[in-house]
């Protein structure tokens, strides 16, 4: 049985969504865990761009912003258009690390929701210089295993 949210998303988006889930739930939960404080040092930047490799979908692409206040890294389901023709649909964001939220992935439609909006703030000129590519390679490690 299909979730009831799933029904009103294309099946790619759907089949995105569940398999990011799946990809997620690949990740050990003591990953990169900090033993003194129990905290993880995993981020957002690192876990979004292993996923959107791990995915083999070339419509997808990781895109670096901020949600709310803190910095933080999502993937289109499409990429963004550079310019929107009224009443072209936004690409829906899947989130694999949503700040403070569960579940933890997430598949929003923020094209028809304002709130989203001053949620999700890109950055134009996305591509941070801090990715730890060490961390991306084990992440798709545990993904493909």
């Amino acid at each position: 049985m299909i979730p009831a949210v799933l029904q009103y998303t294309s099946p790619r988006e759907s089949r995105l969504f569940l398999r990011a889930v799946d990809l997620v739930s690949c990740v050990p939960p003591d990953y990169l865990l900090d033993p003194e404080d129990g905290v993880s040092t995993l981020r957002c930047h690192e876990l979004a761009r292993a996923v959107n490799i791990a995915l083999e979908d070339p419509q997808t692409e990781v895109q670096d912003g901020w949600f709310h206040t803190r910095e933080h890294s999502w993937i289109w389901t499409h990429p963004f258009p550079e310019e929107r023709p009224i009443r072209t649909p936004l690409p829906k964001i899947l989130d694999v690390y949503q700040p403070g939220t569960l579940p933890q992935v997430v598949l929003l439609d923020f094209s028809n929701v304002l709130v989203w909006y001053r949620t999700y703030v890109w950055n134009a000129a996305s591509g941070r210089e801090d990715i730890n590519v060490e961390v991306v390679k084990e992440l798709l490690g545990f993904m493909r295993s």
